[in-house]
């Protein structure tokens, strides 16, 4: 009990230290105006992804990237320890499995981690947490609607202080999910842990992301109302980004719902014969590459096509955080 009041408490805190910066699908394009020097220092960075399987998009992206152009050379750690030293190519990785409850329900843990890999030589630059299906999938949906939404909440919650349930966005979804997690103790977390950085006199910083926008067939949620919520639930990661300048973002959602002409996807959900539209994958980003090793590590739910837009965005960002203004 005390880990969700120190939990629910730190959505008060947000002592980042520095300007809000967002990387969504306008700066897919800007990707080729990275300067050789900010190129040369983001292959310098150390980042940590942690999640399950949609973060290997990430990796599989980057390991795309670095086919199509060698210049951005990249060290992939998956399911082992990370690199101790440097090896003069970004070094971008994961030592195990992780969902968005063990990694900030259990703050305790995952301070552990955090406190482990800063303590060689080799400091962990930026975290990143690699959304899945936590929003949508794991447990039946909330016995209440929310009446400002319209929509039953899903999700899961594993570890948290009321059980594996579903949640909702604010704590007044308490009343309709009986789960007093919800997005605002995930963004707490997220505060919390770049204070905690902070006062560990750390490098580290961790960037806000999205969810992700594509539905796995097997847990049949596309055009329903669980991907319908999900989209709210991106959206209010966004909103609080808008609201507050000393934070940074990664819009997964936003950079896979466009394809590379700019074109936007969505679906709909049909409540009782009302369309109700939401971001979807786009349908080219789940396309291959022709000629290049589509999937290097493991299955990230996205196609090759989509996992490039994802890596040249993460470039995009990191050399921001390096210093370049993008100009």
């Amino acid at each position: 009990m005390k880990k969700a009041v120190l939990f629910v408490l730190s959505i008060f805190f947000s002592a980042t230290s520095f300007s809000q910066i967002i990387a969504d699908h306008t700066v897919v394009d800007k990707f080729n105006d990275i300067p050789q020097a900010y190129i040369d220092k983001v292959r310098k960075m150390l980042v940590y992804v942690p999640g399950m399987s949609h973060g290997a998009g990430y990796f599989n992206g980057l390991l795309l990237l670095e086919q199509i152009d060698s210049k951005y050379a990249v060290d992939v750690w998956y399911h082992t320890s990370p690199p101790t030293t440097k090896s003069g190519n970004l070094q971008i990785g994961r030592e195990g499995w992780g969902s968005i409850n063990s990694t900030y329900i259990s703050p305790t843990g995952f301070r552990q981690v955090i406190d482990g890999f800063n303590s060689g030589s080799n400091d962990i630059d930026y975290v990143i947490f690699g959304w899945s299906y936590e929003a949508t999938w794991g447990s039946p949906p909330s016995s209440g609607i929310n009446p400002t939404y319209n929509v039953h909440w899903y999700g899961v919650s594993e570890g948290g202080p009321d059980g594996n349930l579903p949640w909702g966005l604010t704590s007044d979804d308490y009343q309709y999910t009986g789960n007093r997690i919800c997005m605002d103790t995930i963004i707490g977390g997220f505060n919390y842990f770049n204070d905690y950085f902070i006062t560990k006199n750390y490098k580290t910083r961790l960037l806000f992301s999205t969810l992700p926008v594509d539905d796995d067939p097997s847990y049949g949620t596309a055009g329903t109302e669980a991907g319908f919520q999900r989209e709210l639930k991106s959206q209010y990661i966004r909103n609080y980004v808008n609201r507050n300048e000393d934070i940074v973002l990664f819009d997964y959602a936003d950079i896979l719902r466009y394809n590379n002409n700019g074109e936007y996807y969505q679906i709909a959900w049909n409540q009782s014969g009302t369309n109700r539209y939401y971001s979807q994958i786009h349908p080219d980003n789940q396309a291959n590459i022709s000629g290049l090793n589509n999937d290097p590590t493991m299955e990230d739910h996205i196609g090759g096509v989509g996992a490039v837009r994802i890596a040249k965005a993460l470039w995009w960002l990191l050399a921001r955080m390096a210093g370049w203004d993008g100009n």
